[in-house]
């Protein structure tokens, strides 16, 4: 297959191919592949319903180079959130293994470069890879393999408890908008217990960030997930998340998006063995012109399984938010539990919002529910702090605390607790608060 369409990804192909140099044959030609497979398949455009709301205008007008290691000025370091954990640092795109701190899981976990991994397990990686690639069809992914080579391969061994690892992503862009690509693949063993922290920083205008993860629950293995995004207001995020749960596995998972100019973020969860379980909760803030895009797409595949899905956004200025949630119950998934719901507080009229709660339901013994609002801060309730000796202002982030609590109140994490809630402050107290 050839194609000769140029995309705006080409001088970083070419500069990626001269930093990754000789590879083995079978990486080579799978690189080859989803690069042709992203030319043919173009940006997405609105006429597909999954991404119907997005604009890629600025990704088409923009010139992407990659961002090799040492090709911009260090990114510098973010915050790990959860302190005292073992800490995965990416600096521009790549495992940095001198910023990172594996001590802590010593002879619990087992890491290494997604590129060892690779070279020395060619067939079980040719596995992994077939298996992490997340959506067939979709270009941004095929983009992410196209640049396949940074990103970490991770075995939390079998009946491993309390064992907490944070993924730090920072990235800084030059005067060339730049690109960086990562692929995550972490396999959680029988009975293990793990919470991974991964958080996403950036300095600059004009970078973007792709990053693809696959996570693998084995039986009673219970993982609580965070996803943290405070990039920089001109930085560009694309993450695929995807989770497949196995016989009585548990996932947690919290995700937080607040400062990138746009940002999607995909997270899909397979529930493959019966009395799984995942609840999944989200925070989204934008403001000024940020554009946020959520889908998750959770997959009822046996008997006596159940999800929840708890997702809040405040939006401010002329920002726009999507959320777009999806459950579907196969046909032989008896007993299924599933519930969703997305809410949305407006401070500003400008501010723009598309909710899509979405159920496919084919078997009758099941018991789900879907719903979504969008709405507005309470005149009355505004009015009634006001008459407590409360500013209008300050009654206004006291209304949007209390809107968002009962999401962060499920985190048992005081460190992560206290990020989200600082972050949430600086947020209220951004431009016209809208408040």
């Amino acid at each position: 297959m050839s194609v000769d369409k140029l995309t705006n990804f080409d001088r970083a192909k070419t500069s990626f191919n001269g930093v990754v140099g000789g590879s083995s044959p079978w990486l080579s030609e799978y690189r080859e592949k989803s690069y042709e497979d992203f030319k043919l398949l173009g940006f997405p455009t609105r006429k597909q319903e999954d991404w119907k709301y997005a604009n890629f205008r600025d990704f088409k007008n923009t010139d992407f180079d990659y961002l090799s290691p040492g090709s911009a000025t260090k990114a510098g370091s973010g915050l790990a959130l959860l302190e005292g954990a073992a800490t995965i640092v990416f600096d521009n795109g790549s495992f940095s293994q001198h910023q990172s701190n594996l001590a802590p899981i010593d002879g619990l976990v087992e890491i290494c470069s997604l590129a060892d991994y690779l070279a020395d397990h060619e067939q079980s990686g040719k596995d992994l890879l077939s298996s992490s690639d997340a959506m067939t069809g979709n270009p941004m992914v095929s983009l992410n393999s196209a640049f396949l080579a940074q990103g970490v391969y991770v075995k939390v061994l079998a009946d491993t408890k309390n064992a907490e690892i944070n993924f730090v992503y920072n990235t800084s862009s030059g005067k060339q908008a730049s690109s960086a690509f990562i692929r995550n693949i972490v396999d959680l063993g029988e009975n293990s217990a793990v919470s991974i922290c991964e958080h996403f920083t950036g300095q600059g205008d004009h970078y973007f960030s792709n990053t693809v993860t696959s996570y693998r629950l084995a039986s009673d293995a219970c993982l609580d997930h965070f996803r943290i995004e405070s990039e920089s207001s001109g930085g560009f995020q694309f993450s695929e998340q995807k989770f497949h749960l196995s016989e009585r596995a548990t996932l947690n998972s919290f995700v937080f998006n607040m400062g990138a100019s746009w940002s999607r973020n995909n997270l899909s969860v397979n529930l493959i063995g019966p009395f799984a379980e995942a609840n999944l909760n989200g925070v989204y803030l934008p403001c000024e012109s940020q554009f946020v895009d959520h889908h998750t797409n959770i997959v009822h595949e046996v008997p006596d399984t159940k999800s929840s899905q708890l997702y809040k956004g405040i939006l401010k200025d002329k920002s726009r938010a999507v959320f777009a949630g999806r459950i579907e119950v196969k046909p032989g998934a008896a007993r299924t539990s599933a519930f969703q719901l997305n809410k949305n507080l407006m401070l500003s009229n400008d501010a723009e919002v598309d909710t899509t709660p979405q159920l496919q339901i084919d078997h009758s013994d099941v018991k789900c529910s879907h719903g979504a609002t969008v709405g507005q801060l309470s005149a009355e309730e505004i009015f009634y702090l006001q008459s407590r000796g409360l500013r209008s202002n300050a009654a206004k982030q006291l209304l949007c605390k209390g809107y968002i609590s009962d999401v962060f109140k499920p985190i048992q994490h005081v460190s992560i607790l206290d990020y989200l809630n600082s972050s949430l402050v600086d947020f209220l107290g951004k431009g016209s608060a809208g408040a």
